[in-house]
């Protein structure tokens, strides 16, 4: 739970902005909230799947250094197709998987 907050906390919210966009660290915040499901993992995905949209170039693709990302994402190093396949796999987390910790499972 102290875990959860964490990745929920206003520090490590999803914005895309120079120096805070962390599209590693989004992609395994997707995967925990949406297994732990709920109106946090709700809220969340609706903030991140905004700002991932509203920055998508009109070839389809995420640039990796506009706006430069956290020093932990590596996007300029490793390019435009590891920061949109992360965009790409932070998008369809609900699509793909189905959550671990489902109330009526069964």
């Amino acid at each position: 739970i102290r875990g959860v907050e964490f990745l929920l906390s206003e520090r490590n919210r999803p914005v895309w902005n120079d120096g805070r966009r962390n599209l590693y660290a989004w992609y395994y915040t997707a995967q925990t909230l949406h297994n732990m499901g709920g109106d946090d993992w709700v809220e969340w995905f609706h903030d991140a799947q905004s700002e991932i949209v509203e920055h998508q170039a009109s070839d389809g693709s995420w640039h990796p250094t506009r706006p430069p990302g956290a020093f932990e994402e590596y996007g300029p190093q490793a390019g435009r197709l590891y920061v949109t396949v992360l965009c790409v796999l932070i998008l369809e987390t609900p699509y793909r998987h189905a959550p671990i910790y489902r109330e009526n499972a069964g």
